[in-house]
């Protein structure tokens, strides 16, 4: 069973079936969809006698259409979140408010494409500073002549993409201690 888009025929039987008092579960099963999509479309869609397939039906329509633009941020946006995010420490569903306040939210009612920015933004913070780190103790390295710490920090990159190939269930920092220790286990991990 799949979460997916409710036709109209099944909203009917949603409502049919609701009417006899049929657990949520069992609908699912008889119109073969998830019970968390059952629990969305009751809740998306209840009026103010219940649910009924008529309204529901008129409130995809009208959420379609809604959504029918993409919903991507402007650069205008990508700058206010960032000076939000870092500068001021705001927390996404703030920063949501605050841009629909300003009206730079336009035709985005939802806080998803922020939450998506920030996700990803957080990722490449993390995969840059956080783990070599963690995985290196990076911060603790105190190479002072010429170039050597541009040097050490190159070849922590290319030992860090090595062992990402590396599809194993240990964390980073475990095979890169097993790397240290087995030399057949860098081997296999040069030969990706």
């Amino acid at each position: 069973m799949k979460n997916k888009q409710l036709i109209s025929v099944q909203r009917y039987q949603i409502q049919s079936l609701l009417q006899v008092g049929t657990p949520k579960k069992k609908i699912s099963e008889l119109i073969n969809t998830s019970v968390s999509t059952i629990y969305g479309e009751i809740v998306r869609n209840r009026g103010k006698r219940g649910y009924t397939a008529v309204y529901a039906q008129e409130e995809c329509n009208l959420r379609k259409e809604r959504y029918k633009g993409k919903r991507k941020l402007t650069p205008d946006m990508e700058r206010a979140i960032k000076k939000h995010l870092i500068t001021d420490r705001w927390s996404p569903q703030r920063i949501c408010g605050q841009a629909k306040l300003q009206g730079l939210s336009r035709g985005i009612d939802t806080s998803q494409p922020f939450n998506q920015y920030i996700r990803n933004h957080w990722d490449v913070e993390n995969s840059l500073h956080w783990t070599p780190d963690m995985v290196f103790r990076e911060d603790e390295q105190r190479k002072r002549t010429k170039h050597a710490a541009e040097n050490s920090a190159i070849v922590r990159k290319i030992a860090l993409n090595l062992l990402k190939k590396n599809k194993g269930k240990e964390s980073l920092r475990s095979k890169r201690l097993k790397a240290g220790w087995n030399k057949d286990y860098v081997i296999e991990l040069l030969k990706f």
